[in-house]
């Protein structure tokens, strides 16, 4: 079940990111020079970045959801930025603004929630925990100190 969920997050989140990222490429080849590759670079941050975070998360990661959740914070700012810059909005960049806004909420929702594997682990740990140890006796802490000193 747990490599399904994973599976499918992992399908998700591609496709989002798909979307998002062609979006904001498109838009950001309206622009010419300096700029132009500014974004281009920064485009290509963003899509490293969240290749990492989607290993992350096939890898059962949860904080593959936080690199996302930072990733498209930083994607909605530079589309605000863009939009801006552009002073209108387009099909193209309202559907880039929506979808990441989306996969924003969805991996802010996945950082909070607990996977059933990490459940089972945390509960797992809870049963090793031993029992308290009864208190040793006197003979056992005179032979922790080491023996006594003779007096002359």
């Amino acid at each position: 079940m747990g490599e399904q969920k994973s599976g499918l997050s992992f399908l998700l989140y591609d496709i989002l990111l798909l979307i998002v990222f062609v979006g904001l490429i498109s838009t950001v080849f309206r622009f010419s020079g300096l700029f132009l590759i500014l974004q281009i670079v920064a485009s290509a941050i963003f899509i490293a970045f969240s290749f990492l975070g989607l290993i992350a998360i096939t890898n059962r990661l949860r904080w593959g959801y936080t690199l996302l959740f930072i990733v498209l914070a930083l994607v909605l700012i530079d589309l605000l930025w863009l939009f801006s810059r552009i002073r209108s909005m387009d099909t193209s960049l309202f559907i880039t603004f929506i979808i990441a806004a989306v996969g924003f909420i969805a991996s802010i929702a996945n950082m909070r929630r607990k996977g059933p594997e990490e459940m089972q682990r945390e509960a797992e740990k809870v049963e090793k925990v031993e029992a308290p140890k009864a208190p040793a006796s006197k003979n056992t802490e005179k032979k922790r100190r080491g023996r006594p000193k003779k007096r002359k």
